[in-house]
């Protein structure tokens, strides 16, 4: 991967002092950028960075957020007055759509951020740090509090569920007086704890799921690296029953919502070439799977895996 530096900078960006990146949000079909450099105001480049020009209706320094669906909509948050800003013209131009949302004090540690979700028009989910947590249906036009949260410092979403549709929700916050990483499979109904108190990373700045493995989960850290963290998997019960010549049959009590996989490899030298033999779905119930192996496939050495579906 290279980077080019854009062949034009927004007005007042290249004035001393001002060196700051800012923020950028990307249109959901790439058509447009939008700047947020410090202090200078939001700018909108539909041609790669070649030249920019100053959105209208929003006030400087707000962190502009693209809806994952439509590539006209963008949205800002502006914690300290508790406004909400929308544009529905590739961010030429910004309106309050909403105010008297929850504000977050100057200078606190999560400053506030709305997330917009992939694959779903319009909808929006908005952490408010001690304000809580919120969700907007209909593109920033109304909120939804989310009593079930008490604080929500951070949100993120990821692969659906396997029975569900909408993307599981991740949160950084408090829920049930615990402080916490969190996960929803029913838009924040409930939640499941998905971190403890030895796990807790220090200082988090960015959270974001995996959009194509159901409950991994991408944690940014102050000076701790990314943390990429999968669902823990009890090892299940297995019992061999009666098989042949050529196979083993296996017996494992399984979990719903989750894949077993039969995997080969010829030796364990490092790194060891584990061939995928067969992925079971797991019921909930006893699953049989058989394992073939014999005098066609001398020396070789076998696993099972449980692991999020693929």
């Amino acid at each position: 991967m290279t980077w080019t530096q854009f062949a034009a900078q927004p007005a007042g960006t290249t004035t001393p002092g001002t060196t700051a990146g800012g923020t950028i949000a990307i249109a959901a079909d790439g058509s447009t950028i939008v700047w947020t450099p410090p202090g200078v105001g939001t700018f909108f480049s539909t041609n790669r960075g070649a030249s920019w020009t100053a959105s209208s209706g929003i006030v400087a320094g707000l962190k502009v957020v693209a809806d994952r669906v439509n590539p006209a909509k963008f949205y800002a948050y502006n914690a300290a007055s508790g406004t909400f800003y929308t544009s529905a013209d590739g961010a030429k131009s910004f309106a309050i759509a909403v105010s008297g949302l929850a504000t977050v004090p100057a200078g606190a540690l999560f400053p506030g951020a709305v997330k917009a979700v992939f694959g779903n028009e319009g909808h929006l989910w908005l952490a408010a740090g001690n304000g809580g947590l919120f969700q907007s249906t209909n593109s920033g036009a109304t909120f939804v509090k989310i009593n079930t949260v008490a604080a929500g410092n951070l949100v993120a979403f990821g692969k659906a569920a396997p029975s569900q549709s909408y993307p599981a929700v991740f949160v950084v916050g408090t829920i049930g007086g615990i402080y916490g990483f969190f996960r929803s499979d029913d838009q924040g109904a409930t939640w499941t704890q998905i971190n403890d108190s030895q796990h807790q990373y220090g200082l988090i700045w960015s959270l974001t799921g995996d959009p194509n493995v159901y409950g991994r989960l991408y944690i940014g850290t102050a000076g701790r690296g990314i943390i990429c963290g999968d669902i823990s998997v009890p090892s299940p019960l297995i019992q061999p029953v009666a098989g042949g010549i050529t196979n083993l049959i296996l017996q494992i009590q399984s979990e719903s919502g989750m894949d077993y996989a039969i995997e080969q490899a010829t030796n364990l030298a490092f790194p060891i070439p584990w061939l995928d033999l067969s992925t079971n779905a797991g019921t909930g119930g006893m699953l049989t799977i058989p394992v073939p192996f014999g005098p066609s496939s001398p020396d070789s050495f076998y696993r099972l895996k449980g692991q999020p579906p693929q």
